[in-house]
């Protein structure tokens, strides 16, 4: 087919190769410029993980992290990245690591 016809935009191809890392345990984060992008491609990986039953039990181990959410939830996303529990972040430059 036309190369031109199959493009996705750039958020959509993060989320697909965010859920296909994630199927594969890789740990990953996401850098998106906007809170909007953020959101958006953290719901378009968890749609893509729970479309299947072999993904869909990873939808839990992927979280979004932006300016906006309490330094509470912040703190309690980094402490989940880093013990292990989260398998991806999508993130905006809020996420200081």
């Amino acid at each position: 087919g036309n190369p031109i016809e199959c493009r996705r935009h750039a958020a959509e191809e993060t989320a697909l190769l965010l859920a296909q890392a994630m199927k594969r345990n890789i740990r990953c984060i996401a850098f998106c410029k906007t809170r909007c992008l953020v959101e958006w491609v953290y719901e378009r990986t968890v749609k893509t993980l729970r479309s299947d039953e072999s993904t869909e039990h990873l939808a839990k181990s992927v979280e979004s992290y932006r300016g906006g959410y309490t330094a509470e939830a912040r703190r309690e996303i980094e402490r989940r990245l880093f013990s292990n529990q989260l398998l991806a972040v999508v993130g905006t430059s809020a996420l200081e690591l």
